[in-house]
């Protein structure tokens, strides 16, 4: 299996893969900015809008774009690590261009509902010690099976 790098000529770094034994079709934005680049004043900020971009856009409400994936047998997923911040949507080929379409939307077209990012501060706030290193616990481990799920594909 061989990756091939490009580069767009807006600057966009493409990755990809051809697995012709695959029957659907992963894509993604990485960022490049994860906790790492987070001032001390804004710790944890990078891996709370990995949450809100899911909430809505100027085109869709949380629900929209939950029920828009999941209606064509579609999985998306995000992640926030020290490096970078990464949103995926895996699907079946000829729902790519939906894919690509609810990618750009939820990273060019937020709305960051404010009733969203207080219910989502007050989540984050209320977790005990324990049940947020669980719940890191847990991430990582869902992490680690897609990655596993993604090779064997």
């Amino acid at each position: 299996m061989q990756t091939t790098i490009s580069r767009l000529e807006n600057g966009l770094t493409v990755a990809s893969t051809h697995m012709p034994d695959a029957h659907s079709v992963a894509v993604g934005v990485w960022i490049k900015a994860g906790a790492r680049d987070e001032s001390e004043g804004l710790n944890g900020v990078a891996h709370f809008l990995e949450h809100m971009a899911f909430k809505g856009t100027r085109n869709r409400d949380a629900a929209h774009i939950a029920r828009e994936v999941e209606d064509v047998g579609g999985f998306m997923n995000a992640h926030t690590s020290r490096e970078e911040t990464a949103y995926y949507i895996n699907l079946l080929p000829e729902h790519l261009d939906l894919g690509v379409e609810i990618l750009s939307d939820i990273l060019t077209a937020s709305t960051l509902p404010k009733h969203e990012i207080e219910e989502l501060f007050l989540f984050f706030l209320n977790l005990t010690d324990a049940q947020y290193a669980y719940l890191l616990e847990l991430l990582s481990l869902k992490k680690s099976l897609l990655h596993m799920q993604m090779q064997q594909r």
